[in-house]
């Protein structure tokens, strides 16, 4: 599977960041990084707007979530795209848990507060002859270091444990609201066509070839301006960048009529820093607006109850015309 040894990239995984074994492909945003469990983002709040019954989708892999929703919203074709590996690897077991599992057997496996063992290895041994040899050769290493005992794993550095919480997965999530939800999931999974690509964002229109998408989700990528090497993300010249650089090549690979989700911003209510000065340049509503105006596209900006308790979440999408 990858490029170091199973146990380094575990290591690495598990590591504060200060020792030797911890790689530089093994970093917050890496080849081969940690974890999110579910998604943050309120995506019942809005991708009903942009994912319809029989479209094609481009999304970042991230916490599969949102591989999982658009299926569920009717998706016809799944393209999920990250440059950490892990990640897809992560959308491969949740997708067949999916299919496997029942509503209340899916939950008690990812949900910490659903069964006194989440991440069974019982149920993994049940989900294991549906996954890829590389995915299956990943989990078995990870169960094994944890001794096979799921709490322990699930409650450990391989995830990342700020905002990891049931009660707001289970609420962002549409194919989460009821068993009902669940079971058009399962249903709905059989009928789409799902690819996986390994890579970043910048370097995301390579790999696309002449594919196009009726709805591109790029969740948060926009808050990681400076990750991308585009500078200082405080600044007007790096959002021009990001939105040159990462968004404008995306239009191509858009169909007529179809959305990019281009950025979802936490807390717009509240988008500063301690000292008073905005989190980034994004989150300047002016500076946004004539960032993104450069691609002469119809722009949204959809507002959503947020993660957080009494803030608002922002997506901004833009639109291609009919």
């Amino acid at each position: 599977m990858p490029d170091l040894p199973l146990s380094a990239i575990i290591d690495g995984l598990l590591s504060d960041g200060s020792s030797a074994d911890a790689s530089a492909n093994i970093q917050k945003f890496g080849t081969h990084s940690t974890l999110y469990p579910f998604t943050t983002e309120n995506i019942g709040g809005y991708l009903q707007s942009v994912c319809r019954p029989g479209v094609k989708v481009l999304s970042v892999a991230s916490s599969g979530d949102h591989l999982l929703n658009a299926i569920y919203l009717g998706a016809r074709s799944v393209t999920v795209f990250d440059l950490n590996r892990l990640a897809l690897l992560w959308c491969e077991l949740k997708l067949q848990a999916a299919l496997t599992l029942s509503y209340a057997e899916f939950r008690s496996f990812f949900y910490r507060s659903f069964s006194e063992e989440p991440l069974s290895s019982g149920i993994y041994l049940r989900l294991r002859k549906g996954l890829s040899a590389e995915a299956q050769q990943f989990f078995d290493e990870l169960w094994s270091v944890f001794e096979f005992d799921g709490r322990k794993l699930r409650t450990s550095k391989v995830f990342r444990g700020q905002n990891d919480a049931d009660s707001k997965a289970l609420t962002n999530n549409p194919y989460q609201f009821s068993e009902a939800a669940f079971e058009s999931l399962r249903a709905a999974i059989g009928k789409a066509s799902i690819n996986y690509v390994t890579c970043g964002v910048a370097q995301l229109s390579e790999h696309l070839a002449n594919s196009r998408f009726d709805a591109i989700l790029l969740s948060n990528i926009s808050d990681y301006q400076a990750e991308l090497g585009l500078g200082d993300d405080r600044m007007i010249e790096t959002l021009d960048r990001f939105v040159r650089e990462i968004i404008a090549p995306l239009l191509d690979h858009t169909e007529r009529g179809g959305a990019i989700c281009a950025a979802y911003l936490y807390c717009i209510g509240s988008a500063s820093k301690s000292d008073g000065s905005p989190r980034s340049a994004i989150h300047v509503e002016a500076l946004r607006r004539a960032a993104f105006k450069q691609l002469g596209r119809q722009l949204e900006e959809v507002e959503v109850t947020s993660f957080f308790p009494g803030e608002r979440d922002l997506v901004y999408v833009v639109r291609l015309p009919d």
